[in-house]
Parts: structure tokens; C-alpha cells; sequence
């Protein structure tokens, strides 16, 4: 699970507002240095992609490397620059774990080819190449893909005019709607969900909630006998911050992700076995709590990401290995060993 942008003040915040949050019933605590390849300050694609991956990569990038041969294209047209000479994909846990037979979901608050939910099933040396991304995501196989970005997928949105989410949607469960959500029952079909044309946190409120998805993910990943990868982003944090949003906005995304949060850590109870980690790709906006008189106020440093260290949660099977002050790529690399291992 993967708060974006979120570091330690969001998380102080978090807990004034609520002195009851469900990472608290998580016993392993840690720090994640979030660097990237090259530059100390890491956007969402490296950030992403070092725990899809366990390779620490250029920023902008999506699962490619190695990080020299791999440099940022600055067009976002990828017919106008192909692939960099020697720039290849990077195996996620995600595709080891599908090639297991195990099930793999995505849900996201944003559009889902963005930069985190991309980096664990698709490769590109732009993040911003959508209509590549978004023919990845339909070819990789998923049983769970929940978020915004119908853009991305739509006949009448794409550069080449295909029809892909009719394509998914002949194959797979597709819903449009809350109340699709609400009332969805699992079936052996692939749930597929894009709930609004782009990015979700554009709406306020969201046209669906994390924690909505992320139970009825659950409920069709559960069904897979041999067990499932899943990754539940919410990029409000990240959308709140970038725009210096006030307090009581970022608040309210961090509860809203502590609640969604609870919904996993709930599962994980009636199901052991269960391996469940909460961190964040990066810091952004430099966020802090700083004294006020008798209460603090918020500071931001800048609009954009910062080099500070985030907080990591864990629980369950294995999770000790996760604690203490890691290095990004720890936390990938670990990932795969236990994927790879199951």
C-alpha cells in the first residue's frame, strides 16, 4: 500500500486528527531512504519502480534499465524517440508472481497508467508514453485493475483510435459506476473498473473511495487458490501536497488511506499468511508542523518532492525483514525474494 508523497508530517497529522490508526496495529516500523539512481530527490516512476523491481532507476522512468543506458526521452510522443539503444525492462514481482499462477491487482485514486501503479506491470522509458502503457496494462493479465484514466484506454481518446477498455471489457468484469461497485460480486472474470476519465482526485468528492475498491479487490483476489500480489495506491496525498493544499485537505486524504488501510489489515486478520506493507515512493512539498503558539501551523518548503525519508508499517509473515532505517532498494529486492520463493 502505497501513500504517494506521504512522509513522517503527513503522518503526524494524521495522528492528531486520529489517535486510533489502523498502522498502529502494525508492529514493524521503519524508514525508507527514497532516492533514485542518480538524482537524491526521486519522483514517483523511480520511486515506484525500486519496489516493483528492487534497481534503483532514473526518474521519469518506468521498470527500465540499467539507469545509464536508460536516459529520460523529453518528447512525450514515443514515435518521435524510440526506445534508448541498450535501455531494457526490468522484471517486476509483479510479472514473477503472475507467471507463478498467483492473481495480481492494481487500485489507484489516479489514472491507473500513472507512474506508481505503472511501474508493477509495465516498462517504458517515459512515464508519459499513456497509450503505450495502457496496451501493457491490458496485456499483462491482471484479475484487479480499480482507479481513473478511461482517457487512456478509450477509442475516442487514443492516438491510434483502438478500442481497448471494449476489448478488456469483453473479457472482464467492467464497472462504471459506485453503485457497480457497491454491489459487485466476484466471479472468475478480471474486475475492471475506471471510474472517471482521468485522474479521480480531480473530483471532490471522488467518484468511488479507496477503502470501496479496495474491499471488492479483495474480494475477487481472494478467490484465487494459489494466493495474490496486489498494490493500493492513493495519489491524493500527493495531488494535495504538490498544490500546497491546507491542512484539513491533506488530513482528510491521509484518514482516508488510514481507513482503507484498516480494510486490508482486516482481511490480513481473517487470513493468515498475509504479508501487508504501508510506505510511500517519496516526500513531497517538504510538509511540516511547526510551532504556533500552543498548536502548530503547516509550512510547506516548495511544490515539489523533497529528500526526506518516509515511514514504513508491516505485519505479517516475513515483515521483520522490512523494519529499521532501509534504502529503497531493500525494499524491492526483498519483495522479489519472497515472490520468488512462494
Amino acid at each position: 500500500m502505497i501513500a504517494d508523497g506521504a512522509g513522517v508530517g503527513l503522518w503526524t497529522a494524521a495522528r492528531y486528527a486520529d489517535d486510533r490508526l489502523a498502522v498502529m496495529r502494525m508492529p514493524v516500523t521503519g524508514l525508507v531512504d527514497t532516492r533514485s539512481a542518480v538524482q537524491k530527490v526521486s519522483d514517483s516512476a523511480a520511486g515506484a519502480t525500486v519496489y516493483a523491481t528492487g534497481e534503483r532507476t532514473m526518474n521519469r522512468t518506468i521498470s527500465v534499465g540499467p539507469a545509464a543506458a536508460c536516459p529520460f526521452p523529453q518528447s512525450r510522443d514515443p514515435e518521435e524517440r524510440p526506445w534508448p539503444p541498450g535501455c531494457e525492462p526490468l522484471t517486476s514481482w509483479f510479472e514473477v508472481a503472475r507467471d507463478k499462477g498467483r492473481a495480481t491487482g492494481i487500485v489507484t485514486t489516479t489514472f491507473v497508467v500513472d507512474a506508481t501503479p505503472a511501474a508493477f506491470v509495465a516498462h517504458s522509458p517515459s512515464r508519459y508514453w499513456s497509450d503505450a502503457l495502457a496496451l501493457q496494462f491490458a496485456d499483462f493479465g491482471l484479475d484487479v485493475l480499480l482507479g481513473g484514466g478511461e482517457r487512456d484506454f478509450a477509442a475516442d481518446t487514443r492516438a491510434d483510435g483502438r478500442d481497448v477498455l471494449g476489448e478488456m471489457c469483453r473479457r472482464s468484469r467492467c464497472l462504471a459506476s459506485a453503485d457497480e461497485l457497491r454491489t459487485y460480486r466476484a466471479d472468475d472474470r478480471p474486475l475492471v473498473g475506471l471510474f472517471a476519465r482521468a485522474d479521480m482526485d480531480e473530483f471532490d468528492p471522488r467518484p468511488v473511495g479507496l477503502p470501496d475498491m479496495i474491499e471488492a479487490a479483495l474480494k475477487k483476489l481472494d478467490r484465487s487458490p494459489d494466493g495474490f500480489v496486489a498494490m493500493f495506491e492513493t495519489e491524493a496525498t500527493d495531488n494535495a501536497t504538490h498544490a500546497n493544499a491546507p491542512l484539513e485537505r491533506v488530513t482528510a486524504d491521509m484518514l482516508e488511506f488510514d481507513r482503507a488501510v484498516s480494510v486490508v489489515l482486516d482481511f490480513a486478520s481473517r487470513s493468515p499468511g498475509t504479508l501487508v506493507i504501508v510506505t510511500a515512493d517519496h516526500e513531497t512539498g517538504g510538509f511540516s508542523l511547526v510551532e504556533a503558539g500552543n498548536d502548530f501551523e503547516l509550512v510547506y518548503a516548495n511544490r515539489g518532492h523533497s529528500a526526506a525519508m518516509v515511514p514504513l508499517f508491516a505485519i505479517g509473515p516475513q515483515s521483520e525483514r522490512f523494519g529499521g532505517l532501509r534504502e529503497n532498494y531493500e525494499i524491492g529486492q526483498t519483495l522479489m525474494e519472497i515472490v520468488r520463493g512462494w
